[in-house]
């Protein structure tokens, strides 16, 4: 074997190595596995530095043109990713289509697969609903049951969806929730449930960082109130709101002495608002919510006995996140259970002596957050649950909706750079065999862009 075949080899198992390391969680392992691999990096998220060898280095391979396609579309080169896409061996096509729905769904329609569920939603996101609606009539499960609800909101049969929402939780054995006022679509303010109580566990505190969202926290408030898990203390924290968020959640509070109203001394994003909600909680387990999304009454029960069952040091659930108009949304269009990051449920001593306190970036943080924690502890101890617990509200003004530091038209440059920085400081850590550890007022050990700093 010549020396390029052999180097070549070696390059190619390591990807491998770094693949399966990364399929375990261990992101850090597998960015010091493969180096510069463009395609671990795409994988990571880290599209920069993939691009760059994409670039240098032509793709070879579905696997390698998939994440080319990914990478130049994070980068913001669509014209790239569609000459990648099509020279993409048929094998992986539908994978490129569901990346290019992401950005551009016109064009991802001319690489998905006939009969896909993809080709379904993307039929959905153009308005085609006869089409969407052929497309979906021999399948089954959660998935096509959302994208049904989403075709009968388009065409106003609420009765349709409604029910549609009570199979898709029915399916994961928990209480159908139905919405409050008939007239509209069931979403993050307009939706209950009820389930029987649950006796005795210990005391959990819920963090929910809000800010101007008064059309939505009253619900968020009450679906926290409503658990069947009793034992908690909910700590809101506003974010110097402009609006009237602060009377809304203490409209909902309805005077349970349960609840706790605090407020950050400036505008300075959710993260920093968690943090001092930690400092203040007092639970055995401590757990998460956002202020415009709705928390199923059995989620806090749910995914304490998920933790006590696998002896697990943190948690996380899924979510499905609706749009304005009451349908389902993904920025991929498909799948639309997702990880949800504001569901994290944490045992509070231990996570905080061995972890710190969550970076102050104005987004993004909770997914640095959750990488720490499997540093921290390992892969088997931070799982994510398959249930669906949260319908969380897709709003164009979230932080994640916003072209500056979220994914509107693609990713930010903003949220790109962070993402690569927290990836680097984990691997040194790694490296230097210790783990990553931060306290809120400590110097933060990596780089944030000036769009996602909030000191």
């Amino acid at each position: 074997m010549r020396a390029d075949e052999r180097s070549g080899a070696g390059a190619l198992a390591r990807r491998r190595l770094a693949l399966a390391l990364l399929s375990r969680g261990r992101r850090a392992d597998a960015l010091l596995c493969a180096g510069t691999d463009p395609v671990v990096a795409s994988r990571l998220g880290l599209h920069r530095l993939a691009e760059r060898g994409f670039r240098s280095r032509p793709p070879r391979g579905g696997e390698a043109y998939c994440a080319a396609v990914a990478s130049a579309l994070a980068c913001g080169d669509l014209d790239v990713a569609l000459d990648r896409a099509a020279a993409a061996p048929v094998g992986v096509r539908e994978e490129v289509a569901l990346t290019l729905a992401s950005v551009a769904v016109e064009e991802a329609g001319r690489f998905a697969p006939e009969g896909a569920r993809l080709r379904a939603a993307i039929a959905l996101r153009r308005g085609r609903v006869e089409e969407a609606e052929g497309l979906l009539a021999d399948l089954q499960g959660a998935e096509a049951d959302l994208l049904r609800i989403d075709a009968a909101t388009r065409r106003s049969d609420l009765t349709a969806a409604a029910a549609g929402w009570r199979r898709v939780f029915e399916a994961g054995g928990l209480a159908a929730p139905e919405p409050i006022a008939p007239e509209r679509p069931l979403g993050p303010t307009n939706a209950r449930a009820t389930a029987a109580p649950v006796a005795g566990g210990p005391l959990v505190s819920v963090i929910m960082p809000v800010c101007d969202v008064d059309d939505y926290v009253g619900a968020a408030v009450r679906s926290i109130l409503d658990q069947t898990w009793r034992n908690l203390e909910l700590i809101v924290v506003d974010d110097s709101s402009r609006d009237q968020t602060p009377l809304r959640v203490r409209a909902a509070a309805e005077g349970d002495g349960r609840v706790r109203l605090l407020a950050t001394d400036r505008r300075s994003g959710p993260y920093r608002a968690r943090n001092l909600a930690l400092m203040e909680a007092r639970g055995e387990l401590v757990c998460f919510a956002d202020g415009d999304d709705w928390s199923h009454p059995e989620r806090i029960a749910r995914q304490a006995a998920f933790m006590a069952g696998a002896g697990l040091a943190a948690a996380s659930a899924r979510h499905v996140r609706v749009d304005e108009a009451g349908r389902p949304y993904a920025r991929q269009l498909t799948p639309l259970v997702r990880w949800c990051p504001s569901s994290l449920m944490f045992r509070r001593e231990p996570v905080l002596a061995r972890a710190g306190h969550f970076d102050e970036a104005r987004t993004g943080a909770d997914s640095e957050y959750w990488a720490r924690l499997g540093l921290a502890f390992g892969a088997r101890r931070v799982r994510t649950a398959r249930d669906l617990l949260v319908v969380a509200a897709q709003r164009s003004t979230s932080l994640t909706g916003s072209a500056e530091t979220g994914y509107a038209g693609g990713w930010s440059s903003a949220r790109l750079r962070y993402w690569e920085a927290w990836n680097f400081w984990h691997a040194r850590c790694r490296a230097a065999g210790r783990s990553p550890v931060w306290r809120s007022g400590d110097r933060r050990p990596f780089p944030v862009s000036a769009e996602l700093s909030t000191t």
